[in-house]
């Protein structure tokens, strides 16, 4: 039979995993990027199957991966100091290299249902989707050809009291989203057909392209267009 744990070998067992945890934050932050990019690609691997039960421990396991290397990445930038931050970023490649540097990142009251709203009306992809136990989102990548945004279901945690949906904030945003789309008109009559608020109707713009802009069904703006400011 195997002994139950006494309170005092709980508090030494959780020492220890505080302890290992920092560790591997330690060694995570002296890895390049491309290390830890490949780390956010193991969690992506223990996170359930499409299709099999999720499992509460491994949901938790991602989860953990996940906010060590965001821990990890801090750290990195607290040690290298204003005048080393300068030359860490001239000799990086990787803002070059990978598909997309900037990723806006969204708070959703309800994350499920806004991951089939922004799929089924605006023609996103699912990349990696992560429930917390309760079920809601605890974080979620969606692509949309070579960009991506990451959302989250608004719950008590820290990045929530700083970023919260329009629907919670007087139904006014700070920022919007805008994206490239080939056919600008037939997304526009996709939207309108989903229901969509239209703000901003399509027209042509007098910079170049031609676009509109729209709420999601929490408030947040989107503006779709042809015009491209990297051929501009």
């Amino acid at each position: 039979d195997v002994p139950s744990l006494t309170d005092t070998g709980l508090a030494q067992l959780r020492i220890r995993i505080i302890a290992l945890e920092n560790l591997m934050i330690t060694l995570l932050a002296q890895m390049s990027d491309g290390q830890r990019e490949r780390a956010r690609e193991m969690a992506a691997t223990i996170t359930p199957r499409v299709g099999s039960t999720p499992h509460p421990l491994t949901i938790h396991a991602a989860r953990r991966m996940l906010d060590m290397i965001v821990r990890a990445e801090y750290f990195r930038i607290a040690e290298l100091g204003p005048a080393n931050q300068v030359q860490e970023h001239a000799m990086n490649k990787t803002e070059m290299s990978t598909k997309t540097a900037v990723i806006p990142t969204l708070r959703y009251r309800d994350g499920k249902t806004a991951i089939d709203w922004l799929c089924a009306t605006f023609g996103f992809e699912k990349n990696l989707v992560i429930p917390d136990k309760s079920g809601e989102i605890a974080h979620a990548q969606l692509t949309f050809g070579n960009g991506m945004i990451m959302l989250g279901s608004a719950n008590n945690n820290v990045f929530h009291n700083l970023v919260k949906s329009p629907a919670e904030s007087g139904a006014v945003g700070s920022q919007s989203v805008y994206i490239i789309v080939t056919d600008v008109d037939q997304h526009y009559a996709r939207t309108v057909s989903a229901g969509a608020e239209i703000v901003m109707a399509i027209k042509d713009e007098d910079y170049g392209g031609r676009g509109y802009s729209c709420r999601d069904l929490e408030g947040h703006v989107w503006s779709f267009g042809s015009y491209d400011p990297w051929a501009a």
